[in-house]
Formats: structure tokens, sequence, C-alpha cells
């Protein structure tokens, strides 16, 4: 077992880790504000500018004429959103992954140190139930191991649509 100074510093250490887990999530939810209330507000300007150019038009030609002068900003300024907020994500996944494989690695070493403690400390525990023991972590672990690979694999998936996505938009241009 884990003596009470041994248990102390892992809860600290653990504390700390979900703070620093709290605070890159508060900084991502507000990155993800400030682009949604400038993206808003954009939005707002521009509908009340062509509002106004529309109102002022005499025909279909002039009509026309504001109608496609105001698309090719509004495709920029939607790629540029999209490219922001897949940035954001993008820093916000590698940020908890990293995360997520610290305290893998630190939660592997201390089961480890557990069992290895359990083992000396109890010697009427058959050999068999701490392989049993033993095997049910690295299972475990490995388990964890390949949803972080297929996470990963699913955002440089998700990486590699929004670029195909957004090519033609920038192409139009």
């Amino acid at each position: 077992m884990l003596n009470p100074d041994q248990t102390l510093a892992f809860a600290k250490t653990q504390l700390a880790a979900l703070a620093t887990l709290g605070q890159h999530w508060l900084d991502c939810c507000e990155q993800l504000a400030t682009l949604q209330l400038s993206a808003g507000k954009g939005v707002l300007k521009d509908c009340v500018q062509l509002s106004h150019e529309l109102m002022a038009t005499s025909s279909p030609e002039q009509l026309w004429s504001a109608c496609s002068m105001a698309s090719a900003p509004a495709l920029e300024k939607a790629d540029a959103y999209g490219r922001r907020l897949h940035e954001i994500l993008g820093q916000a996944g590698t940020g908890w992954s990293q995360f997520g494989n610290t305290h893998v690695a630190e939660a592997r070493q201390l089961f480890s140190a557990l069992l290895e403690q359990a083992g000396h400390n109890l010697p009427q525990v058959p050999d068999m139930g701490t392989a049993l023991f033993q095997h049910w972590i690295a299972s475990a672990s490995a388990s964890l191991e390949s949803m972080q690979k297929a996470g990963r694999q699913l955002a440089e998936v998700a990486d590699a649509n929004w670029k195909t996505l957004s090519s033609p938009a920038r192409q139009v241009q």
C-alpha cells in the first residue's frame, strides 16, 4: 500500500493536473466565445450594409450586381471562420491528448507499484491471481492506447476532410 506521504503527493499531483485541464478547457471556451461573438458582429454589420444597398437598387441588374458583390467577401469570411474554428478545436484536442498521455503513463506506474507492493506484502496471494490482475491492467492499458490512436486518426481524417472541403471555397475567390 501507499504510505500517507505518497498518497498526499499523488493527490496533490492529481489536483494540479485537474486544475491544468480545467484551465485548458476554459481557455478553449473563451477562444470559441470570442470567435462566435466576432463572427456574429461581422454578420450583423454585413447584413445591415447589404440591406441598405439592396433597398437603394432600382433595377434587377443593380440588385444582381449588389448580391454578387456581397457573395465573395461572405465566402472569404466563412472560410476564415472555419479555419479558425478548426485551429481552436485542433489545439484543444492536442492539449487534451497530451494531458491524457501524461496521466495514463502516471497511472500505469502507480498501478505497477501497487501491484508490486501487493505482491510483496501479501505472500498468500496466489501467483495466478497476481498474474491475472497484471494481465487485466495490461489489457486495459492496451485498450486505452488503441482508443487514443483511434482518436488521433479521427482527428487526422477530420483535418484532411476540412482541407478538402475548404479548398474549393478558396479557389472560387
